[in-house]
């Protein structure tokens, strides 16, 4: 009669529980892949939104005030846990009653934030503000950002338009 065996061999279970390795590090490879072009894509789109809200609240006149935003980043990490928009000629000269903080994610870094229009900048501005009215800024200029080892630059022109550079 057939001799029938039961059960797998060694070679067999190794070669199994390898090709399932291979498959689940590529699957977490691209996850994270994918998880780090979604974080890239956020960063940037969060700050021009902030920018964006503060520009918008000065040129429909909120309050007859200027509204800026101020980039509370640390000068050493060059990271910033928040963004502040505020209403006001400067932001130590703001009316704090009508401060909005938005949490801001610490996955990237403030490269530079050269917001000194015409002016001299040591790439370490910290905030811009937008006249009521009609939005336009004197501190224009551009912000770098570094997202996971990618660079990504908003730009904020005298009228107060922001854009984002691909």
């Amino acid at each position: 009669m057939w001799n029938h065996r039961r059960g797998f061999t060694l070679l067999e279970l190794v070669m199994v529980v390898g090709i399932f390795s291979l498959l689940i590090t590529v699957a977490a490879t691209s996850a994270f892949s994918f998880s780090k072009k979604l974080n890239i894509g956020r960063a940037d789109v969060q700050l021009v939104d902030v920018l964006t809200n503060a520009t918008l609240k000065a040129r429909s006149g909120d309050g007859a005030q200027s509204w800026g935003v101020y980039l509370p980043y640390n000068e050493a990490t060059r990271v910033a846990d928040e963004l502040v928009v505020f209403r006001g000629t400067s932001y130590a000269m703001r009316d704090r009653a009508f401060d909005e903080t938005y949490p801001y994610t610490t996955s990237s870094h403030f490269d530079s934030a050269v917001l000194s229009g015409a002016g001299v900048s040591t790439g370490n501005d910290h905030e811009v503000v937008f006249t009521a009215f009609t939005g336009a800024t004197s501190q224009y200029g551009t912000i770098t950002l570094n997202i996971f080892g990618v660079d990504q630059t908003i730009l904020v022109t005298p009228e107060g338009f922001i854009t984002r550079e691909f």
